[in-house]
């Protein structure tokens, strides 16, 4: 009764198309430059890629702030290429198994396979930074003081200062993750989209290389300054006015 009520679509088509082409690379003579170029640019994304974010220059503080966003900028990079190293084996491991036993395909599949698998160990991806999930703690921090009753809510002072210091804080917090989430986008733009467009034009019908978290980052990123720049300030004008 399902098939029934199923059609089929263009994107059917280019399913069965798929399952027709059983190639396991589309160009096996320029696989394995292709393959060689990516586990290059892996090596120095993930070694060099994160250092020496563009940040803005503030004396002595400037090391500091290149510093913590250069610990966001750590976190994505070397995340996407553990998990770009990760996808590389499956893909890999999947088209080895497609190919004839003693093909040349096959060989070249399973010696980049076995490569592959033998790096990823060495690509183990990074920790959220603790510097920056202790500034994004700040909310739950005066949560907890007002939970306790450690501050007076209804002083006028203790709201401006509150108020200052979550304003300074999601301001700062939305600024290093922008900068480190912009400088590892940028270098993996740089090091890795063109070697993996090429890797992945030879292999074929193998869908979109995996992208990092950098624009995931962002978006935090962009949602701490909207709650720094309005929702702070809107509820701090409210409790002006209710006390």
């Amino acid at each position: 009764m399902l098939l029934r009520h199923g059609r089929r679509s263009a994107e059917d088509g280019k399913l069965v198309a798929q399952l027709a082409d059983a190639a396991p690379l589309a160009d096996a003579d320029r696989f394995g430059d292709a393959h060689r170029l990516v586990m290059r640019a892996l090596e120095i994304h993930d070694r060099d890629g994160w250092r020496h974010p563009r940040v803005l220059r503030i004396g002595r503080l400037t090391r500091a702030i290149e510093y913590a966003a250069e610990l966001v900028a750590k976190y994505v990079v070397r995340s996407y290429t553990s998990d770009l190293s990760r996808h590389l084996t499956t893909l890999y491991s999947r088209r080895e198994a497609q190919a004839m036993i003693g093909s040349p395909e096959r060989n070249l599949l399973e010696q980049a396979r076995t490569e592959t698998e033998r790096v990823s160990a060495g690509y183990r991806g990074a920790s959220f930074p603790a510097l920056i999930s202790t500034i994004a703690a700040l909310p739950l921090v005066a949560g907890l003081i007002r939970g306790i009753g450690g501050l007076d809510w209804l002083d006028g002072t203790v709201q401006v200062v509150l108020g200052v210091a979550l304003f300074v804080g999601f301001g700062v917090l939305s600024y290093l993750l922008l900068q480190g989430a912009a400088t590892a986008r940028h270098r993996a733009h740089l090091l890795l989209d063109g070697p993996l467009r090429a890797l992945w034009e030879t292999i074929g019908r193998a869908g979109n290389p995996p992208e990092d978290d950098a624009t995931t980052i962002a978006a935090v990123a962009i949602i701490m300054t909207l709650l720094g720049w309005f929702v702070v300030p809107a509820l701090a004008a409210l409790a002006f006015s209710l006390s």
